[in-house]
């Protein structure tokens, strides 16, 4: 798998069985957003998505090096671009056309891609002005300090959270705070989690409030520091073996993220798991029904795979490969 770890496509492949059960009940069950199961996965799933990027790129900079030049910022943005935003834009337009034989325009709807991609621009220029700067500890502070104070004054407050965890996840992994803080520590903030994580509620202000981030920032920080430590300790002690299935969902994620939503329409089977009691049951099969449907698109997309072109538009895989 080249430069990638087992345990953070394995944390990624979890977060992306995650973001399926979450829509399985969001579309299907009665209770919808204010069902707990649901806001416990909703309190940090996404920022994890963040912070794993976060540390994927310094994996990526520490094998291939940072971006220090016009060149090497323009073809990043490229490799962003298509990689991101041309199957985003497949799957909300080129897809539904094909399936409907009409043209619609329907709303931009893989959101977590159009963010990345602004994250990835922002990035790239913070990353290119400290290589050329002599990498200068003050660019940084400034970075920080700049977009710790956007999110103070309420600037776009989500997705700076979502930016903040992108660079918390790639100084956690450029500096190997995963093995330099105590594992105690670990242990403490999992019982913080636990003890708070029923305070989160989408409810309460609607899925859309922007207040949700005094809780969900600080619940995110915590489940991404002890699910990446959880991860490490079972790669560590297994080698590899009872993560293997969660890597290879992990190296699927953009495939599955693109093609789950046509399998998500499950409400006669859906119906039943609601009216189990035991809510640790029911996360149980709705996460056996996640794994075959991440699946079933990770089928898809090799099938798809064999043309270049179709594998191109839709998965951005064509370009970036080369």
């Amino acid at each position: 798998m080249g430069n990638r770890l087992i345990y953070i496509d394995a944390l990624r492949g979890f977060a992306m069985l995650l973001v399926i059960v979450g829509h399985l009940i969001q579309f299907n069950y009665s209770t919808g957003i204010e069902n707990p199961i649901f806001n416990i996965i909703y309190s940090f799933h996404m920022p994890l998505f963040f912070f794993i990027s976060g540390c994927s790129r310094s994996i990526s900079e520490s094998a291939k090096g940072g971006i220090k030049s016009i060149k090497k910022l323009i073809q990043f943005y490229w490799k962003s671009f298509i990689s991101l935003i041309i199957p985003a834009l497949s799957w909300t337009y080129i897809v539904p056309l094909f399936f409907t034989n009409k043209v619609e325009f329907p709303q931009f709807k893989f959101w977590f891609l159009e963010v990345l991609f602004v994250i990835m621009i922002i990035w790239g220029g913070y990353s290119l002005l400290y290589n050329k700067m002599g990498r200068k500890t003050w660019i940084t502070y400034l970075f920080i300090a700049t977009i710790t104070a956007a999110f103070i004054i309420g600037i776009k407050r989500i997705p700076i959270m979502y930016l903040i965890m992108f660079i918390f996840g790639y100084y956690f992994q450029s500096n190997n705070w995963l093995c330099r803080i105590n594992h105690h520590i670990f242990s403490i903030l999992g019982i913080v989690f636990l003890l708070t994580v029923g305070y989160f509620s989408y409810s309460i202000n609607g899925i859309e409030s922007v207040q949700r981030v005094w809780l969900e920032f600080p619940l995110s920080i915590i489940a991404s520091v002890c699910l990446t430590r959880l991860f490490y300790n079972i790669d560590a002690s297994s080698n590899h073996q009872h993560l293997q299935p969660f890597a290879y969902i992990g190296s699927k994620t953009i495939g599955i993220y693109l093609c789950h939503f046509f399998f998500l329409n499950l409400s006669v089977l859906i119906t039943s798991i609601e009216s189990i009691k035991s809510s640790i049951i029911q996360f149980s099969l709705l996460l056996i029904i996640a794994l075959g449907i991440s699946y079933i698109c990770i089928i898809i997309e090799n099938i798809i795979k064999r043309f270049e072109l179709l594998s191109g538009i839709l998965y951005g895989k064509w370009i970036v490969s080369k």
